[in-house]
């Protein structure tokens, strides 16, 4: 049997590549005789750089995290394009559970990173958007970058959703020149709106730390960014699909820095030739830390499925929570036990993946699949 493992990432858990190990390691103990292939495998959030390390230079700089605490941080160049995460600079991971406060969290990591590129001649950016603290709809990314958010005394603002309450003009003059030569193109794994209950804030705020009360503050922040943007910019439109992934970033990557926002599993499955593979393998292996109804736009998962139902291959679904049996997968398995704490399941993860692949393996076994 020829398998196809092609995991994303589980947040705080496992990446892409160790999902894909594990579960290869356990498919070769039960059934040696399967040609199995790996593809590290991301939508745009956490995991993206690992898509594209083969044959890249790996940079490593000083950032600053969310909370403004310096840290490394690392970025690829491949082909004179810089490959960036933005988890790896302004990541959920990056803060303790106790500390996530998406009010005081800001983007300037990704903006320094971005900066640092331009400093060493890259003009060509492929930016994975997803798995972020923030909520700044990019303002602290873009003042790295040498636009400037002032208040009513022409005073900087602070470079967050609480600074921005206070924003009263933009400065759009003093961006650094090299930005007018830069393409970015941009990988989103959802289609929100900036603003409203489907946006940034409603819909993510609170996996970022938000509490009930902070979500209309949060939005609030963002309809002031958006309005003062909108009067530098008459073409902005905040319910532009994919503006509010990370927190808004995708709303500045679009009116700031003229970007491509693409579908993130659409880009890496051309970039991987995925099409080709699928086609010629038995069995699709695919997942992520959760599936439920909002997976179906965008997500690593879906985009999987559409590709393996178009050569009509049988496809395994493994993720560490499926918050309804949607049966759109030949086989779905959810690895958390609901008698346990969000904790203990994650810290039980390489556990109960590979008792997972042993319950697949007899599910393949008893429908006669070799």
């Amino acid at each position: 049997m020829k398998v196809l493992i092609m995991m994303d990432s589980f947040k705080e858990s496992l990446t892409s590549a160790e999902a894909n190990k594990i579960i290869k390691e356990e498919l070769l103990k039960l059934m040696p005789d399967s040609s199995i292939t790996t593809i590290n495998l991301s939508d745009g959030g956490d995991g993206m750089l690992d898509c594209f390390r083969d044959g890249s230079k790996v940079v490593t700089t000083k950032i600053l995290d969310p909370l403004e605490k310096e840290i490394k941080a690392e970025y690829l160049i491949k082909d004179k394009v810089a490959y960036i995460e933005s988890a790896k600079a302004v990541g959920l991971a990056l803060i303790p559970k106790e500390k996530r406060n998406p009010l005081k969290a800001t983007s300037r990591g990704l903006g320094i990173l971005i900066k640092d590129a331009i400093k060493k001649g890259i003009r060509n950016f492929v930016i994975g958007l997803g798995g972020t603290a923030t909520n700044d709809g990019g303002a602290g990314m873009l003042c790295e970058l040498g636009f400037r958010f002032l208040d009513e005394h022409d005073n900087p603002i602070d470079l967050n959703p609480t600074g921005l309450l206070k924003l009263a003009r933009i400065d759009a003059t003093s961006y650094l020149k090299e930005l007018k030569d830069c393409k970015f193109t941009v990988l989103s794994d959802v289609n929100n709106p900036l603003l409203g209950e489907n946006g940034a804030s409603y819909i993510f705020g609170p996996q970022k730390g938000a509490t009930l009360p902070m979500l209309k503050t949060l939005d609030t922040a963002l309809a002031m960014l958006d309005f003062k943007t909108k009067e530098i910019n008459n073409t902005v439109k905040s319910d532009y699909p994919s503006c509010g992934a990370a927190g808004g970033l995708g709303y500045a990557f679009k009116y700031y820095l003229n970007s491509d926002n693409l579908s993130g599993i659409n880009y890496i499955i051309e970039e991987n030739k995925l099409d080709e593979l699928i086609a010629s393998s038995d069995l699709i292996i695919t997942g992520e830390g959760k599936f439920d109804e909002t997976s179906l736009n965008g997500k690593a998962p879906t985009g999987i499925l559409k590709l393996a139902n178009k050569y009509d291959k049988p496809t395994a679904l493994i993720c560490g929570e499926i918050e309804a049996k949607l049966n759109l997968f030949t086989y779905e398995y959810s690895l958390n036990d609901s008698t346990l704490s969000l904790d203990e399941n994650i810290k039980n993860t390489k556990h109960n993946l590979k008792k997972v692949i042993k319950k697949l393996v007899s599910d393949l076994a008893s429908k006669n699949v070799n």
